[in-house]
């Protein structure tokens, strides 16, 4: 039974483990024929969920497979039912054993995200693949995404022992990736390397919506910074002021950037916490552990102190893997962000462009008057 896609729906992105699931999960077309099914999708339509879900329901149980796909949608989602992930991937897996591409497409989602466990030990990797071998369009392309753009640095496996994986953390959904960055007084914009690795037109985006093509004037890899440079430095936002001093264990944090602007839009997003580890993964020495929360788009943002310097930028975070699947679950508020001094280190290699811009004052303020001061000084990155 063929099914074609109706609407896409966005779903919360698990990108912080793998590059690979991205946005839309898919419900089933009116068929072509009259029968309850219809009935069910013009309730559908008509916002009549609790009808709709009754009709498909009693389909779904007598094994119609695109009644099984929309009936998982609205538990998915909430929608005339309670919401339940357990049930949405009951449904969506009855549809995907039997061979439905929109089913394993789903059900694939619904397990990246971390909302049910596989199923038999069947990963979101082994749906995906079976939907795309069927050739839906939707999975091909999550699985090219996932071949081009594997970010994740396996470390250290040994004796079956559990491993560690840092991924970094922004969007990159075809051919466009999305991160954050910030000026400093040099009159150049900070970001990540990998968010604009490769890509040949990069644009930041202020709060009001106006685009500033840059480019990628200095880069280091290894350390996973980039400096961007417009035509016209006065165009760039006021600069972000760096710290003089060095942060300690337990110190409060917070950064401010554009996490899944397909989902949350493009206004500035803030969120905080503490210095949880004074040197990264495997005791780095260039990077901080910190329990700030982040999301994919992230990546490249500033993380400041309770006075307004940056002391930090975001750059990864952590999941772990402990099958041969390589499935990789995540632990919750550990993320890591490079130290300010080895940007500083970074930018003294850099010929500066003159005069300097305009640089924000520090002082000790509460988050919401630092927040007010800062929003306008904090850029998306788009690049393609």
């Amino acid at each position: 039974m063929r099914s074609r896609q109706a609407k896409n729906f966005y779903r919360i992105y698990r990108g912080f483990i793998l590059a690979a699931l991205a946005a839309t999960s898919t419900l089933c077309l009116a068929k072509a024929f009259p029968d309850d099914f219809n009935v069910g999708w013009t309730a559908y339509q008509q916002g009549n969920y609790a009808q709709a879900a009754d009709i498909w329901t009693r389909l779904a149980k007598q094994g119609d497979e695109s009644a099984q796909i929309n009936l998982g949608f609205m538990y998915d989602y909430g929608q005339g039912v309670s919401q339940s992930f357990q049930q949405a991937a009951r449904w969506y897996r009855a549809a995907a054993t039997q061979h439905s591409a929109v089913g394993q497409y789903n059900l694939a989602l619904l397990i990246s995200e971390g909302k049910v466990h596989p199923l038999e030990g069947r990963s979101a990797d082994y749906w995906l693949k079976k939907s795309s071998a069927q050739g839906y369009k939707n999975a091909q392309r999550q699985l090219e995404i996932e071949n081009a753009n594997n970010l994740s640095v396996a470390l250290g496996s040994q004796n079956g022992h559990s491993k560690f994986r840092e991924t970094k953390a922004y969007i990159d959904e075809s051919s466009v990736s999305v991160g954050t960055a910030w000026p400093i007084a040099a009159g150049y914009a900070v970001t990540n390397h990998h968010v604009v690795d490769g890509k040949k037109v990069v644009k930041l985006v202020n709060r009001a919506g106006h685009e500033i093509t840059a480019d990628v004037i200095a880069s280091d890899k290894e350390n996973d910074i980039a400096f961007l440079q417009v035509n016209n430095p006065a165009e760039l936002p006021p600069a972000l002021p760096l710290t003089m001093g060095t942060p300690s264990l337990g110190t409060s944090v917070f950064t401010i950037g554009f996490p899944r602007i397909d989902i949350m839009g493009k206004s500035p997003k803030l969120s905080q916490g503490i210095i949880s580890g004074v040197n990264g993964l495997r005791d780095d020495p260039t990077s901080y552990q910190i329990s700030v929360p982040i999301q994919p788009g992230n990546s490249g943002g500033p993380l400041l102190n309770m006075n307004g310097e940056v002391v930090g930028m975001i750059t990864a975070m952590l999941g772990s893997v402990t099958g041969d699947d390589g499935e990789a679950q995540p632990i919750p508020n550990i993320n890591y962000a490079l130290k300010i001094d080895v940007i500083k280190q970074f930018l003294s290699q850099v010929p500066r462009p003159s005069p300097d811009i305009d640089e924000l004052t520090p002082s000790p303020s509460g988050l919401e008057g630092l927040a007010a001061k800062i929003q306008d000084s904090v850029l998306i990155v788009m690049a393609e």
